[in-house]
C-alpha cells in the first residue's frame, strides 16, 4: 500500500456508482472522530479509481493522505466490485 497527497494523480471512471454526498459527509465525520481506519483506494495502473471513490473524496476534502493500492483489473472487476457491496449496519 502506498500513500499520497497528490490528489490530481487520480481520476474517476464512468463505471463507478454516482457519488452520494450524504455518504461522503458521514465518512468525513467518522474520519474527524476516529482518523482513517478504512481500506486503501483501489486503482489501476492509470490511477483510475476502481473502488473507494467515496473514501477518496472524503479523505481529499479532509486534507488527508490517500492510501491506495494499484491492482490489475478489467471492467468486469469494476462492475463486480460495485454490484456486490452492501451497506453495513449494526443489528441491535
Amino acid at each position: 500500500m502506498e500513500k499520497t497527497i497528490d490528489y490530481n494523480k487520480f481520476s474517476f471512471l464512468g463505471l463507478n456508482r454516482r457519488l452520494n454526498r450524504r455518504c461522503i459527509n458521514a465518512l468525513k465525520m467518522s474520519i474527524a472522530k476516529n482518523g482513517y481506519v478504512g481500506s486503501p483506494i483501489l486503482v489501476n495502473d492509470k490511477y483510475e479509481i476502481l473502488d473507494g471513490q467515496h473514501r477518496f473524496v472524503a479523505l481529499k476534502e479532509s486534507g488527508m493522505e490517500i492510501p491506495y493500492e494499484v491492482i490489475e483489473s478489467n471492467y468486469d472487476t469494476i462492475i463486480d466490485l460495485n454490484t456486490t457491496q452492501h451497506n453495513w449496519s449494526i443489528n441491535r
